[in-house]
């Protein structure tokens, strides 16, 4: 008997070897790719906006002169001027140095060897947070404006 139709020749294990060779080989190359990426990752440059120090101070010291304004005009408490005195001190710091001395209390000031700022800082703390306040207000202003004047 004739047959019309042609059979295949019997599978071939040679294939399925090339097949997981193949396989095998892609997947050392994404290991090696991910392995030389984990040890040399792409250099990130950061460009570190030039700060003109000058207009920075300007900023702060009209501040100062905006809280006198409220302090004159006494919608503003002592214990309050003397929080918004700290904050502007911090404030300027962290603008001129990157220091997030915002969030730091006295002993992590300290650690910053800023004498200015702690001894600022200092000045502030027992008419801010004491109940019988005290403390010369007009002296801790000048302070603070004399402070940001010279900052470096």
């Amino acid at each position: 008997m004739q047959w019309d139709v042609k059979l295949q020749d019997p599978f071939s294990y040679q294939n399925i070897g090339i097949f997981l060779i193949l396989i095998v080989i892609i997947i050392f190359c994404f290991i090696f790719i991910i392995d030389k990426i984990k040890k040399h990752p792409k250099k990130v440059v950061i460009k570190e906006e030039i700060k003109d120090i000058n207009k920075i101070k300007k900023q702060y010291l009209s501040k100062i002169d905006k809280l006198v304004i409220d302090i004159n005009n006494q919608s503003v408490t002592k214990r309050k001027a003397y929080n918004e005195l700290s904050t502007i001190v911090r404030e300027f710091v962290f603008k001129t140095t990157n220091i997030d001395v915002l969030k730091y209390t006295l002993t992590e000031i300290k650690r910053t060897n800023n004498k200015e700022l702690l001894d600022l800082i200092n000045e502030f703390y027992k008419p801010e947070f004491s109940r019988e306040g005290g403390g010369d207000l007009n002296a801790s202003l000048e302070n603070t404006r004399k402070v940001i004047s010279e900052w470096k």
